[in-house]
C-alpha cells in the first residue's frame, strides 16, 4: 500500500487523527496513521520509520502528550532529516519544550485551540494538497482514498540501493567514539547473557548522554558506541557538544559495576573533521551513513584515552577552548597516519554565563544599525523609569544574535553610569534546562562557581538574598537554581 502523508498522534488524540485522515481521504491524500506511542525497537515501530521514510508530507497532532515525548522528537527528527514539510496541528493550549521548538521553529501552526477543528482541519488539508501539487512527480500516480495503518512492511519495496541511487554530501560532523575498558577479557569469561544484560543497561546510559545534548547515535558494536553531532540537524556549538557528552557519559557510568563486581569505567574519543555523509540513509535507522579520515581519527583518539577520559582532537580544542578546559596528551602515532596525531584530555567545563560580551570583534558591525538603536533606546527607557522591559532576538544561526547584544553591551559599558549587567543562556540540549539562563543569572549575581560543592553554594546565595519578611520565600525559589 502506498500513502502521501505520515499522519503522528497519541493514542489519546485517535478521535482527532481519525478526523484529520477523514478530511484528508475526502480530498484524495492517501495517509499512513500511526500512533507514537509505541515501543521503539518493535517491529510496529521499524514500520512506522519506514512509514516517514515514505512520505511525503508529515503531520504532527500536538497535544500534551507531545510534549517532552522523546518518540515525537526522534519522529519529528526523522522527518526534518528525509526533508518532509511538517504541518503541527495544536489541539491544547501548550508551548513545545525547548528540543522540540528547535524542530519546530518557524512553522505554520495550525491551531484547533479555541476555534472548532472544521476550520483548522479544511486549512491543513488545502496546505497538504498545495505542497504535493508543488512537488514534481517523477513516478506513477499513486491510488487515492487508501489508508494505510503501520502493521506490516511486507507490502512495500524497499528502497534501491547501489551507486545509482546514493546521494552524498561533504559536511563537517564531530564524531564521538566510546567503549568499555577491558570488555574483550570481561566477556571470555563471562557468561552471554550477563554481557547481554551489561551492554543493554550500558547502551541506554549512553544513548541518553549523545541524544540529551543533539547528537545522533549511529551504531552499536558490541560494546563501542558511536555518536554524530552536526547530521542531520547542524548546531553552532555541536563540538562542545560532543564533548560535554563524553563528559557525561563517562559520569554517567560510573555508578555501574562490570560483572566481577569492579568499578565499570569507559573511554571517549571526539574528533572534529569533514566527512562524507550519505543524505538517502535515515540517520536514526542504525545503518552507517558517515566516513571520512575525521571519523577514523576519533576512534583512534578513542583507543588512546585514558580510562575514564575523554581525548580529543586539535580541531575539536581549538573550537571548544573556551569553554571547556583540556591538558595536552602525549601525540598518538595513529597505524596509517604519516604523522602523530595531536591529543587532548578534556576536563571539566568553564564556567560561562550568557555570551561572551566582552570578547574583541575584529570586524565592524554592518547593517544593524536599526536594531542596535532600537535596543539601546529600550535600555534607556528601563534605567530611566525603573520598569522591566522585553526584547526577543530571534534569526538562524550565525546571523548575528550574540554580536548585536555584545554591542549593547560595549554602549553600556561605555556609559558613565555605574551598571549591573547579568546574563543567562537558554540551552536546548541536556536535563533540567528549563530555568538554566535564569540560573546563570542568580549564580553571577552571587558568585558561584561551577567547581563550588553545595555548602559553599548555598552560603553564597545566603549572602545575596535581602533582609526582610519575603527573604525565606525568595530564598527557597532561589535555592533550586543553584
Amino acid at each position: 500500500m502506498v500513502h502521501e502523508v505520515f499522519i503522528s498522534y497519541a493514542s489519546a488524540d485517535a478521535a482527532v487523527a481519525c478526523r484529520v485522515v477523514a478530511s484528508l481521504e475526502a480530498a484524495e491524500i492517501p495517509c499512513w496513521i500511526a500512533p507514537r506511542d509505541v515501543a521503539a525497537g518493535t517491529r510496529y515501530a521499524e514500520a512506522i520509520v519506514d512509514a516517514i521514510r515514505g512520505s511525503r508530507a508529515f503531520v504532527l497532532v500536538f497535544s500534551a502528550s507531545a510534549n517532552g515525548s522523546a518518540q515525537v522528537e526522534r519522529e519529528v527528527e526523522r522527518a526534518v532529516a528525509c526533508g518532509l514539510p511538517i504541518l503541527p496541528l495544536r489541539i491544547e493550549d501548550i508551548i513545545p519544550s525547548p528540543s522540540l521548538e528547535y524542530y519546530l521553529a518557524g512553522r505554520h501552526w495550525l491551531d484547533a485551540i479555541t476555534v472548532s477543528l472544521e476550520a483548522p482541519l479544511e486549512r491543513l488539508t488545502d496546505a497538504v494538497r498545495a505542497l504535493l501539487a508543488a512537488e514534481t512527480k517523477t513516478e506513477p500516480q499513486r491510488p487515492a482514498g487508501r489508508r494505510t495503518e503501520a502493521a506490516s512492511t511486507a507490502e512495500r519495496a524497499p528502497p534501491p540501493v547501489g551507486p545509482a541511487s546514493a546521494r552524498e554530501e561533504r559536511k563537517v560532523v564531530t564524531s564521538l567514539f566510546c567503549d568499555i575498558v577491558g570488555f574483550t577479557a570481561l566477556s571470555e569469561a563471562a557468561d552471554p547473557e550477563d554481557v547481554d544484560c551489561l551492554l543493554g543497561n550500558y547502551a541506554v546510559r549512553a544513548r541518553a548522554a549523545i541524544e540529551s545534548h543533539g547528537g545522533t547515535v549511529e551504531k552499536f558494536i558490541g560494546d563501542a558506541v558511536v555518536g554524530i553531532f552536526g547530521v542531520p540537524v547542524v548546531h553552532e556549538d555541536d563540538p562542545e557538544r560532543a564533548v560535554r557528552a563524553g563528559l557525561r557519559l563517562v559520569q554517567t557510568v560510573e555508578g555501574m559495576e562490570r560483572l566481577d563486581g569492579t568499578p565499570l569505567q569507559v573511554r571517549v574519543g571526539v574528533n572534529t573533521g569533514e566527512a562524507l555523509v550519505r543524505l538517502d540513509v535515515d540517520p536514526l535507522s542504525g545503518s552507517g551513513f558517515l566516513s571520512g579520515d575525521a571519523v577514523n581519527v576519533a576512534a583512534r583518539l578513542q583507543a588512546a584515552a585514558p580510562p575514564g577520559g575523554v581525548a580529543v582532537g586539535a580541531t575539536t580544542r581549538d573550537l571548544t577552548a573556551k569553554t571547556i578546559d583540556y591538558k595536552e596528551l602525549k601525540p598518538i602515532a595513529a597505524k596509517g597516519k604519516c604523522a602523530p596525531v595531536a591529543a587532548f584530555l578534556a576536563g571539566a567545563p568553564r564556567s560561562r554565563l550568557g555570551i561572551e560580551t566582552a570578547r574583541e570583534h575584529l570586524t565592524p558591525l554592518i547593517d544593524r544599525t536599526a536594531e542596535l538603536a532600537y535596543l539601546t533606546a529600550l535600555y534607556e527607557k528601563t534605567a530611566a523609569s525603573s520598569s522591566p522591559e522585553v526584547a526577543l532576538i530571534v534569526g538562524e544561526p550565525g546571523i548575528g544574535k550574540s554580536r548585536l547584544v555584545a554591542e549593547l553591551f560595549a554602549r553600556v559599558d561605555a556609559s558613565p553610569e555605574l551598571v549591573t549587567w547579568r546574563q543567562g543562556r537558554c540551552l536546548s540540549y541536556g536535563e533540567g534546562v528549563t530555568f538554566w539562563a535564569l540560573g546563570e543569572i542568580v549564580k553571577a549575581q552571587a558568585g558561584i562557581l561551577e567547581t563550588d560543592d553545595a555548602a559553599t553554594a548555598e552560603a553564597k546565595l545566603e549572602r545575596i538574598v535581602p533582609e526582610g519578611r519575603d527573604r525565606e520565600w525568595l530564598r527557597n525559589r532561589l535555592h533550586p537554581l543553584v
